[in-house]
């Protein structure tokens, strides 16, 4: 029932307009997806990510915490970003259904887990209607290649974020990534390719 409410409430708004100039839209309906697609054990995923991602880091002595570039990135941070996004889903709409394992099981996986990564910084702008201007974003676009300690757990929190993105401006769009098994990568010249 209120699934139907909001899909009618989506299609009344997109009929009106959108964006400033309120352009006439239409929605189709999708096939639905299954948000908890079983993961093969493995030791090793890449990830590429689809949009940039926004991971930041309080350093020591610094009130609040600054964006990392792209060679500062770490498994700790990493999945720091997942558990929280995943923390705060769950909290909010019960997904994923069952409650995380506490932060710092997580963090001491991390101690397991190798990262090494492909990432370049991305520099952009978004429109802000509220605010009548530009707005810049900042992102990591690229590859993170993660191996080690990875328990089915993880590796399901994983494809999971697939669909809820992670680290800052989610609502924006950033974060978006797709896990890819390592044998969909080569690495030519340090660089990644698929």
């Amino acid at each position: 029932m209120e699934r139907d409410l909001i899909w009618q409430a989506w299609q009344l708004a997109a009929s009106r307009g959108i964006g400033p100039t309120k352009i006439p839209a239409s929605l189709l309906p999708g096939v639905p997806e299954q948000l908890h697609q079983p993961v093969p054990n493995t030791t090793a995923v890449s990830m590429r990510l689809l949009s940039p991602l926004l991971l930041k880091r309080k350093r020591h002595g610094q009130p609040g915490s600054s964006a990392l570039g792209p060679e500062q990135v770490t498994s700790t941070d990493l999945l720091l970003a997942l558990h929280r996004r995943l923390e705060l889903t769950h909290k909010l709409y019960e997904i994923p259904q069952a409650p995380l394992p506490c932060l710092d099981e997580w963090l001491s996986l991390a101690n397991g887990i190798r990262l090494r990564a492909d990432l370049q910084e991305t520099h952009f702008a978004r429109r802000s209607n509220r605010q009548q201007k530009r707005m810049p974003l900042f992102g990591l676009s690229g590859y993170i290649h993660l191996q080690g300690t990875l328990t089915s757990s993880l590796l399901s929190a994983l494809a999971l974020g697939q669909w809820l993105h992670i680290g800052g401006k989610t609502a924006l769009g950033l974060g978006g990534y797709q896990l890819l098994a390592p044998a969909y990568f080569t690495v030519i010249d340090g660089k990644t390719s698929v």
